[in-house]
Formats: structure tokens, C-alpha cells, sequence
């Protein structure tokens, strides 16, 4: 992919006035030290590009070079960039969950199970995380993302037993059969993520407290790296993901970023105030969902934010050259 999502987990169109408007109102009292909420502005940007009118209601987009991809019921769908037909790239079972397209190969969750395509649109299981235990019932594996690396390996972020313990478990596709699975210190629910080198998750300790966490890891030495900790956290993190060093996600205070490789990390506001869900990255701007819209801002300090797409948007993606979401039910594209 030439573009990064995050599905913790990622343009609309306002008036002039009604942005200066929606900037005063959005002013709200705070806290002494807090940063200042503003309003987004609008991105001028060309006339939206509807691909497809027949998208359903995904949860995610993805792409490769020539096309996009989503999830419709049982069923992973493609349509060429330019637009066209829109074709069965596989079948599915129980409905595909985390895409993630990777050396130029799709692959999906259902349930507890890792799938790639085989002969299209039939698909191969590559791996199996159902345990059966010794009384003929399974231990929960509930999973909560999907990583690849540019190593031919596929890491699954998941919750397992009754306990639901936050794991990584990895594997080579060329031999799924052979995993190696670390295990995480941290709360139920809280959100982590990945990169070619290091494991992000958002946890407690009794020496750290409540914090935001990264460790390095190698497959081959079935063990993680020593724990680094980022930077405190006082509530909720949501939309974790990670691109070029640079780590994304929404908290009270809004989107916020911070550099892995800073020997004292920091966190940057990117947007005060601003909640969402999903975020996306490139160079330049950190794009994400909040209120239905889809929202850029640049990745250093002090900018505005400006809405770039829809107004009841369900799902976006980016490539290097334009956005791409699904609103009531069509398949749009505008460049950025």
C-alpha cells in the first residue's frame, strides 16, 4: 500500500462563513494551560470523483496501485481507481475484517483466522487461531488487527483467553505453521499497533503508571525488546498508528503525535480538541474521520485543520495522490 491506515483503525466542504461561524462557536471555556479549540476550515479541492454508486456500508477501504478494496457482507469487492465495474475479488465465509494489502497480496480476518486469496475469488486459510482444550470447547481469540511487514511475515494484535491478555502473535507466510507470540502488560481494550521494528500499545504499570509504551521485537528471538515508555497518559487513547517513526492517536487533548526516536518524547497537538476514529498519514498531513468528515491537518505543530471530504462518511482511505471514502453508499475520490 502506498498509504497508511490506522482501523486503534481513515474530505467535507464548507462555506467560508459558515467555517468562521462554526470557529466561534466551537470556542469553548478551558482549563488554564489547555490548547485552544478552532473549527476546521475548508480545503479547496476539485468536484468529488464517484467510482461506484453500489459500496454497501464498509468499515474500511484499502488500495494497491490500481484499484480499491473494501468488505461488502461476504464478499471483498475491487473497483479500478478510475472507476468501472465493480468486481468479486473473493468469497468469504463469515465476512472479512482488517484488510491489508502487502507486496502486492489481500489479506483478511474472519473470526479467528488469517485468509489470503488462492485462485480468485476462492480464498486459502493461511492460519488458525481457534484452540480447542481438553473438554472440547476453545479458548476466546478475539483479534484486533492485522500487520504486515515487508519481510513476508503477518503479526495479528488480538485479545486470547478468558482473561483476554493482549498478545502480538507473528508468522511467516511462507510457513504460517511457525509463530511467535509476545505478550503485552496492559489493559483490556486499550489500543496497539506495529511496525517493521517495534510494538505500540497504551498500558499501565506499577513503575509507569498509565502510559503510552514501545518495545522492540524480533520474531526469531521469541521475546520482546526492552519497554520504552513514550509519554504519560491521563485518559482514553484512541486511533493508534504508527508511520515513518511518528506515532498518531486521539485523546483528550485531540489528535496528537509524538516521535519514537526522540531521546525525550514529546507529545505535538496536531489539532486541539479534535476526536475521531480513524487516521491516515502521508509526508505531509495526517488525515482523519470525526463527525462523518474527513480531515487533514499537517504534521508539525500549529496549523489549521481543514475538511477535505463528505459529511456523513463511513469510511476513507489515502493514496499519494487522493482521498478515498464511501457516503451513502457511493464510492467517492477527490485528489488532495
Amino acid at each position: 500500500m502506498s498509504a497508511k491506515i490506522a482501523y486503534s483503525l481513515v474530505g467535507a466542504r464548507v462555506a467560508l462563513a459558515a467555517s468562521l461561524l462554526g470557529a466561534s462557536l466551537f470556542m469553548t471555556a478551558r482549563a488554564p494551560g489547555d490548547a485552544p479549540k478552532t473549527a476546521p476550515s475548508a480545503a479547496p479541492s476539485p468536484s468529488p470523483l464517484t467510482l461506484t454508486k453500489t459500496a454497501g456500508k464498509p468499515r474500511q477501504l484499502v488500495t494497491d496501485d490500481t484499484s480499491v478494496y473494501w468488505a461488502d457482507g461476504k464478499k471483498i469487492l475491487g473497483v479500478d481507481k478510475t472507476g468501472g465495474a465493480v468486481r468479486t475479488v473473493a468469497n468469504t465465509a463469515m465476512g472479512a475484517s482488517h484488510l491489508v494489502i502487502a507486496a502486492g497480496k489481500t489479506y483478511w480476518t474472519e473470526g479467528e483466522a488469517v485468509f489470503t486469496l488462492g485462485k480468485a475469488p476462492a480464498t486459502t486459510k493461511l492460519k488458525d487461531f481457534h484452540i480447542a482444550t481438553s473438554g472440547g470447547s476453545s479458548e476466546p481469540f478475539d483479534i484486533d488487527g492485522l500487520h504486515a511487514s515487508t519481510t513476508g511475515s503477518l503479526c495479528v494484535t488480538a485479545y486470547y483467553g478468558t482473561g483476554q491478555v493482549p498478545q502480538v502473535t507473528c508468522f511467516d507466510v511462507a510457513k504460517p505453521a511457525t509463530e511467535t507470540t509476545f505478550d503485552l502488560t496492559m489493559e483490556m481494550g486499550a489500543p496497539m499497533t506495529m511496525d517493521e521494528k517495534n510494538v505500540y500499545w497504551a498500558g499501565y504499570d506499577e513503575t509507569d503508571g498509565d502510559a503510552v509504551f514501545m518495545a522492540s521485537y524480533t520474531p526469531a528471538a521469541k521475546k520482546l525488546g526492552k519497554r520504552t515508555k513514550l509519554v504519560s497518559k491521563s485518559d482514553a487513547v484512541t486511533g493508534f498508528m504508527v508511520d515513518g517513526g511518528t506515532l498518531f492517536w486521539f485523546e483528550k487533548t485531540g489528535l496528537v503525535s509524538v516521535s519514537t526516536s526522540a531521546s525525550t518524547p514529546a507529545r505535538t497537538v496536531l489539532a486541539a480538541g479534535a476526536t475521531g476514529s480513524a487516521i491516515a498519514v502521508d509526508a505531509s498531513h495526517a488525515y482523519y474521520l470525526s463527525g462523518g468528515k474527513v480531515t487533514r491537518v499537517a504534521r508539525t505543530a500549529g496549523a489549521k485543520a481543514q475538511v477535505v471530504a463528505g459529511t456523513k462518511v463511513d469510511c476513507f482511505t489515502i493514496d499519494t495522490s487522493s482521498v478515498y471514502w464511501v457516503e451513502n453508499g457511493s464510492l467517492q475520490k477527490t485528489s488532495k
